[in-house]
């Protein structure tokens, strides 16, 4: 083990450089903002109210990942009313042309409820959709996705203090890409 040290550290400091690359280059930034709207399986009347805005970084022609700040607002039930996330975003393209994409992405991560419950402060989000984006001019464009949103509370069974949410609706994007 020592001799694996030494050599690392003689390599290291001999001055050679490195070229290795863990992520590829950004080859577009993009910049989007929208709103969703989700209704709950089986309890007509409740519904879901998103406000999002994400930063992303297509590293492949296929592939783009980022994050997205959420604000959400429940309707009804036994949640708080508002709530809020920062979570990571993963989109897949399985079709692509200059002006219309389609996709299939995973969203997810930890909300956190304003304190109308204490005890359901902190839950688990996670969002799987498909849509397209609509690249209508050369910097902006239009993303629609339709999918489905859990909420819960990380518990195995259902819990009766904090129950989980299962809705399915859609979201409507503005895309902003800068260069």
């Amino acid at each position: 083990m020592r001799y694996w040290l030494v050599g690392i550290i003689f390599f290291t400091l001999m001055g050679r450089e490195a070229y290795a690359q863990f992520f590829p280059p950004v080859q577009q930034k993009a910049a989007a903002t929208g709103i969703g709207l989700y209704s709950e399986v089986g309890y007509p009347g409740s519904y879901l109210l998103s406000i999002a805005h994400s930063r992303e970084y297509q590293l492949r022609t296929w592939f783009t990942f980022g994050a997205e700040g959420v604000l959400y607002r429940f309707t009804k039930g036994p949640y708080s009313s508002v709530g809020a996330t920062i979570r990571p975003v993963t989109r897949l393209f399985v079709d692509a042309t200059p002006q219309l994409r389609l996709f299939a992405e995973a969203k997810g991560g930890v909300i956190f409820m304003l304190p109308e419950y204490p005890h359901r402060l902190v839950n688990f989000v996670f969002v799987g959709s498909v849509g397209a984006t609509w690249q209508y001019s050369k910097y902006n464009g239009l993303r629609l996705s339709c999918g489905y949103n859990h909420l819960s509370n990380g518990k195995r069974k259902g819990d009766a203090i904090n129950p989980t949410w299962d809705g399915i609706g859609g979201e409507l994007m503005y895309v902003h890409t800068p260069h």
